[in-house]
């Protein structure tokens, strides 16, 4: 479980520098973006948890409200903090998530290799 949680916090520092390079002409530092990071983060790992608490209680249907509620929450962080325009915000936070893909398919492919390979 050691590397899954490596693997998470570097996502996070790149997951910061993927706003930084987004949003690079606004005046904010890159610690900023990594709190806004940890922010984002921390909301959806309560959510996961409150679907795992609840794994056996709600039908399958109910899951796809928490995951279209962390859609609309990041979107809407990203334009509040942010400031730009609606149609701005839609495209980078498009940009965000296929970045975000990306790293999370490339970490997992990496903890799962260095797992295997470290046995």
């Amino acid at each position: 479980m050691g590397y899954i949680t490596w693997a998470i916090l570097l996502m996070m520092l790149l997951l910061a520098k993927v706003f930084y390079l987004s949003y690079i002409r606004h005046t904010y530092f890159y610690i900023q973006r990594l709190i806004f990071a940890f922010h984002i983060h921390a909301f959806v790992f309560l959510l996961v948890a409150i679907l795992i608490a609840g794994v056996d209680v709600f039908p399958s249907w109910v899951y796809l409200v928490p995951l279209s509620t962390i859609a609309i929450y990041v979107y809407v962080s990203m334009w509040r903090v942010y400031g730009q325009s609606i149609f701005i915000t839609l495209i980078k936070f498009f940009i965000l998530v296929i970045s975000y893909g990306l790293l999370f398919i490339s970490f997992l492919f990496g903890t799962f290799i260095g797992t295997f390979l470290l046995l």
